[in-house]
């Protein structure tokens, strides 16, 4: 079954492990995790430092579950941080793609 907001809303965890090579991209209306790897599908230039880098097995703590009004965007949004400190977003709809329990 893959990870989705229902799930993380109902088991409540304090942390979730990244499972593929990701960044953070730094947008400056909303830091986001976006895929590290260069292609089609990736129109975010890759950050290169390497702080942002997160890789597969890594932890995030998990600090808060926006609506989309909250966050004022499109789609319900996860608040997270890495274990150096830096904050960042993700769209509930790339929670599967990224994130496990």
């Amino acid at each position: 079954m893959a990870l989705n907001l229902t799930i993380i809303r109902n088991t409540n965890p304090s942390t979730l492990t990244i499972t593929k090579k990701t960044c953070i991209n730094f947008n400056p209306r909303i830091p986001n995790l976006v895929s590290r790897h260069p292609g089609p599908f990736n129109s975010y230039p890759i950050n290169p430092d390497p702080a942002s880098h997160l890789n597969p097995g890594d932890q995030v703590q998990l600090l808060a579950i926006l609506t989309s009004k909250q966050a004022g965007l499109a789609h319900p949004q996860l608040r997270l941080k890495t274990q150096s400190g830096i904050e960042f977003y993700i769209d509930s709809s790339d929670i599967s793609r990224f994130l496990s329990l």
